[in-house]
């Protein structure tokens, strides 16, 4: 298990200079026209700081080989214990793993 991506680059969502703030709000922008044509009332700066949330705590691109590289295997159980509130099962499961308990 792994993270995934975000929208967009995760330097996209830290940095703070004129260009990069003009792509963040073309980027709210284009969640707020989403919004619009899929019917729904979406709070996009809400979705976006969100998203800048995950960005500050996700592993950069240079420290992701050094995370795979020290991986371990685990078991279902002491998965779950990791994660108590997430159903790690069903999860797996809908993912394509074949999970046996």
């Amino acid at each position: 298990i792994s993270q995934s991506s975000l929208a967009m680059p995760q330097a996209y969502y830290l940095k703070n200079d004129s260009e990069t703030s003009s792509i963040q709000d073309k980027y709210v922008g284009f969640i707020e026209s989403i919004s619009t044509l899929v019917g729904q009332n979406w709070d996009a700066e809400s979705i976006f700081q969100l998203e800048k949330s995950l960005a500050e705590i996700q592993l950069t691109p240079v420290e992701i080989p050094k995370a795979q590289l020290e991986a371990k295997e685990t078991t279902l159980d002491a998965l779950q214990a990791l994660a108590p509130s997430v159903p790690v099962t069903a999860y797996l499961k809908n993912s394509g793993f074949n999970v046996t308990n």
